[in-house]
């Protein structure tokens, strides 16, 4: 049976959208036959070895910190880690579901170790080798470590042109998508989405536009309302509903949208705070809007259309377009320009049929659902455990 071991130093009750990703992909796994835990971070509460979450092994390890920036936590972290997997010589796959950076110094020891080492990018400007590369003073050590991981897995076109540009070697690299949990996306029927506007306490009668994403600046909610504004002077009993972290006091951020929302006079705006059940916000939604300024890839746009909901997205480079493929499901603002991308939305909104986005969400299981995303992990998993161990090739002169 092939081992894996997913490092992810974010995990439930403490994570984002990448862990929820790593989280469905090993379930995935699991079912398939593969033997997948995981190693994270636990901050100053005590090691907690055999943890379970959602059916699979956790080992949490303790780094004496709760500041999540700390470099001295992310140090504590990245030896915990070399000793665990010193220990732990079943395990031959590490697959780690992105960086902060000293983790990357461990590859050389880990493929000396003989592990085959799986580095998924997720977010540019963040994790990517060429943001690593341009980094002022630990960029030569960063680009070592970088020469041992056997498999770079970007998310996004993106994220694989920003590795090349970076001088990954083009074998290193693979492409494969984020995907979606099929048993829990899907277009609901009318009694499904009435008893979840029920549970949700959303008013069965409104149209609701839906928005998941943490509440800061990169997702762009200032845009958002902004938009929505022209949107609710066309429709005044629409509804707009965010789903995601950050609608505390404590965040500027979310102090200015208040302000914003009660200087333009809208109405019928629901930060509703982080929630385990985003999927029921899904299928309970009309619309889904997404205005993010940088993304490793944007998930969230896949579960939306595979739910139904007809989505204006605005263009990310490299991302949004490999996306939002189907007109008759999705449509990509190339401006940022509120009125524009409202009046995109509306255009959009007033044309849908519920015939042409059936027929639009078959091609969409093709490319993104979750069974198909994690077969091509175990045909990297498989090719990988057959390579000898070869020299450190995974970065070309540049």
């Amino acid at each position: 049976m092939v081992k894996v071991l997913m490092i992810s130093r974010l995990f439930p009750p403490n994570f984002g959208g990448a862990a929820v990703q790593s989280i469905r992909l090993a379930q995935a796994l699991i079912k398939k036959g593969l033997h997948v835990e995981f190693f994270s971070d636990n901050g100053s509460e005590p090691t907690v070895e055999g943890d379970r979450y959602d059916g699979i092994t956790v080992t949490r390890a303790t780094t004496y910190s709760d500041t999540p920036a700390s470099k001295f936590r992310e140090l504590v972290f990245c030896l915990k880690l070399f000793f665990f997997v010193m220990r732990r010589r079943d395990l031959k796959i590490l697959h780690f579901h992105s960086v902060s950076g000293l983790e990357i110094l461990l590859f050389p020891l880990f493929r000396l170790m003989g592990r085959k080492v799986v580095l998924k990018l997720t977010l540019v400007d963040s994790d990517d080798p060429l943001t690593f590369k341009n980094r002022r003073y630990l960029s030569p050590l960063y680009m070592w470590g970088l020469r041992s991981v056997h498999s770079m897995v970007a998310i996004s076109e993106e994220l694989r042109t920003r590795s090349l540009a970076a001088g990954i070697d083009s074998q290193v690299v693979r492409k494969i998508y984020n995907g979606f949990d099929e048993e829990n996306f899907f277009i609901p029927d009318l009694q499904l989405k009435s008893d979840l506007r029920q549970k949700l306490g959303i008013d069965e009668s409104a149209q609701v536009i839906l928005s998941i994403g943490k509440v800061e600046h990169r997702k762009g909610y200032d845009l958002l309302l902004e938009s929505y504004r022209f949107i609710q002077q066309r429709f005044p009993g629409i509804s707009l509903v965010i789903v995601g972290t950050g609608n505390t006091d404590h965040n500027p951020f979310y102090v200015e949208l208040c302000r914003k929302i009660e200087e333009c006079g809208l109405s019928n705006v629901s930060f509703v705070g982080n929630r385990d059940n985003a999927h029921e916000y899904i299928k309970a939604a009309d619309y889904f809007f997404f205005c993010s300024r940088q993304e490793g890839f944007g998930t969230v746009m896949i579960e939306a259309m595979a739910c139904g909901l007809p989505t204006v997205v605005t263009n990310i480079a490299g991302i949004t377009e490999e996306i939002v493929t189907d007109p008759r499901i999705g449509r990509i603002s190339y401006s940022r320009q509120p009125e524009k991308f409202a009046h995109l939305a509306l255009e959009f909104m007033s044309k849908v049929t519920a015939s042409e986005i059936q027929a639009s969400i078959k091609e969409l299981k093709q490319k993104f659902s979750m069974a198909c995303i994690s077969q091509q992990y175990i045909d990297l998993y498989a090719e990988l455990l057959k390579m000898t161990q070869a020299p450190m090739t995974g970065v070309s002169s540049v």
